[in-house]
């Protein structure tokens, strides 16, 4: 019998060479030991500086992602398009080998983009998923196994384009977290399809972060609009005072009285990008959808009116 290894292998094309990104891809894998360069170290960030940049994706005000070689990217995941539509059935990942922390194209939605299994692949709704977290994109996708293919050579090479932003000096109104709401609002702000003027207030390199304003140059008005003063204006959000921060110092020192292991001094940065981008928490707007869908399901409804 030939193994799924083999099946994946025999009868390569003349212009790739499988066998090499295969070895290549058994070595490297591991995204705890081989890591990816990211953007945010090649790149020398000034504060003050403006640049345009498109934001991927949204988890909180907080927390979102945002990419400035918009141009680049596009042209990287249609060549990434190109080649796994033309060579998935040489480059599919055999389950016996899908695990945590692997490195993997994946598809979904579509398309294909280049990701990092989260989580042990587990079965739902009579099939199998695996959940990849986008490294170009930086959101979560859920995807089946049989739509999981392994990296070339080249793949490791190139930067991870998403690059963790926050806003700069806002927070809640109750000073403690976003509500899904607040989120819904800011996604609209920051529509992923805008270019938006990036404003650098400061920089965060060990969490690899950018602190930022985000503007966007409306030609109807040929104003600019600022979406930290949209989100205080619609009182969705509050700029941060002297009063604040030493509120939420003080609160955090009443934590850690009662016994709170937490570092992190104010609530509404938590959880952490690491955290995010590991799968330890859900995106609330993502839980809410796939709650949406559920409801939507004729089976689940079915279910739900026989209890």
């Amino acid at each position: 019998m030939v193994s799924e290894e083999s099946q994946t292998l025999i009868k390569q094309p003349d212009d790739v060479d499988i066998t090499s990104d295969w070895n290549y891809f058994l070595t490297h894998h591991d995204s705890e030991i081989h890591k990816i360069p990211h953007y945010f170290d090649l790149k020398q960030w000034t504060p003050n500086n403006v640049y345009r940049a498109r934001v991927s994706h949204v988890f909180s005000p907080s927390h979102f992602w945002i990419v400035t070689l918009e141009r680049e990217l596009d042209c990287f995941h249609m060549y990434l398009h190109n080649f796994y539509t033309k060579n998935k059935d040489h480059y599919r990942v055999p389950i016996s080998h899908i695990k945590k922390g692997m490195y993997s194209v994946a598809y979904t939605e579509g398309s294909y983009y280049r990701g990092r299994i989260t989580n042990v692949p587990h079965q739902m709704c009579n099939k199998t998923w695996a959940f990849v977290y986008l490294l170009d994109f930086g959101y979560m996708a859920k995807v089946g196994l049989d739509d999981i293919y392994f990296f070339t050579k080249k793949l490791y090479r190139v930067p991870q384009f998403a690059i963790r932003a926050t806003l700069a000096g806002i927070g809640p109104l109750n000073l403690i977290n976003w509500s899904p709401e607040v989120v819904a609002h800011f996604c609209q702000l920051a529509n992923a399809r805008k270019i938006l003027m990036v404003q650098i207030r400061q920089i965060d390199s060990i969490n690899k972060t950018l602190i930022v304003r985000l503007a966007e140059y409306n030609y109807d008005t040929l104003q600019v609009e600022d979406v930290i003063n949209q989100l205080v204006v619609d009182n969705m959000a509050k700029q941060l005072t002297m009063i604040d921060l030493k509120e939420l110092k003080h609160l955090a020192k009443r934590r850690r009285a009662m016994g709170s292991r937490t570092k992190i001094k104010f609530r509404f940065l938590c959880p952490s990008f690491d955290d995010i981008e590991y799968a330890k928490f859900p995106d609330a707007l993502v839980a809410i959808d796939y709650l949406r869908k559920m409801q939507d399901d004729s089976l689940f409804r079915d279910l739900t009116l026989k209890n």
